[in-house]
């Protein structure tokens, strides 16, 4: 059984998404087995930064069959998906293990199947790798959003290097996370899950080390808790952009010595995939 790691913000930010596509490449370049995906149908920037062909409005019927949208057709005829069915309808880059649950291209009536999604996702999705990441729609205005965070077995929190966002969240922590009314068809059996603050780690996107009074090392010392960074690169970002992010991975795998913002950037995502294994795995201090 594999690791299901949500990655959240209270915020609507970009750099959500980017940073968790950094730490999966990372941690697939090991043994393990890693999947990307999001908690909707309908096509999101995760795509566009692993495969810039979902731009090919000629493929509709290619993607229509694999991806979340596969995968639903799989589950309506059995609610019994086994690791193949999940295999065949996820996209797999060469460079690498990561695999991709895309959305859809097109428009598809699939807006009252988000227990569906739920259902896939904690079960034979999680199941079938060894650490699935769902780019998790952010804010807590979303029911599906909130009983994703809730099963979760870890919730990685995204906030930008902002005083008064790290404040806040500071402040008021993340909130414990019941089964709102009307959500009854995610009701579970056990009252551990059904009402309780998931694990957390806090990460700082686009993160800048010469920030004045902002840096890592100052937030733990002033809130109590070191965040995850990843850090501004230039040159990741231009990979973002061109849909090479697998192969930026790739080609940076063996740097060295320090050149620029690349080598921090790299160095920064290892620690951050170190910690995490290390939390999943019970190794936490």
């Amino acid at each position: 059984m594999g690791y299901l790691i949500s990655v959240w913000s209270p915020y609507h930010q970009q750099s959500t998404t980017a940073s968790m596509a950094a730490i999966a490449c990372r941690m697939a370049q090991g043994d393990e087995t890693v999947c990307v995906t999001h908690s909707q149908f309908a096509r999101s920037d995760l795509e566009g930064i692993f495969k810039g062909r979902f731009r090919d409005e000629t493929t509709d019927k290619l993607y229509s069959s694999k991806g979340l949208a596969g995968l639903l057709l799989k589950y309506r005829m059995t609610p019994i998906l086994l690791k193949d069915d999940v295999l065949n309808c996820a996209f797999e880059k060469d460079l690498n293990q990561v695999r991709l649950l895309s959305g859809i291209h097109h428009e598809y009536p699939l807006h009252n199947d988000e227990q569906a999604l739920y259902q896939m996702l904690i079960g034979p999705v999680k199941d079938s790798f060894d650490y699935t990441f769902v780019d998790v729609a952010g804010g807590m205005d979303n029911s599906l959003s909130k009983n994703l965070l809730r099963a979760s077995d870890l919730v990685i929190v995204v906030l930008s290097q902002a005083e008064n966002v790290i404040s806040y969240f500071s402040d008021n922590g993340l909130p414990r996370i019941d089964v709102a009314r009307g959500d009854s068809d995610y009701e579970d059996s056990d009252s551990d899950i059904k009402k309780r603050v998931p694990p957390y780690k806090v990460l700082i996107g686009s993160y800048l080390s010469h920030a004045r009074s902002l840096k890592a090392k100052n937030i733990e010392a002033r809130y109590g808790f070191l965040p995850l960074t990843v850090p501004m690169s230039i040159d990741y970002m231009n990979a973002l952009n061109e849909g090479h992010v697998s192969s930026f991975f790739v080609t940076n795998e063996k740097l060295l010595k320090k050149r620029d913002d690349t080598f921090e950037f790299m160095k920064s995502v290892q620690d951050d995939v170190n910690a995490i294994r290390s939390f999943l795995k019970g190794e936490k201090k």
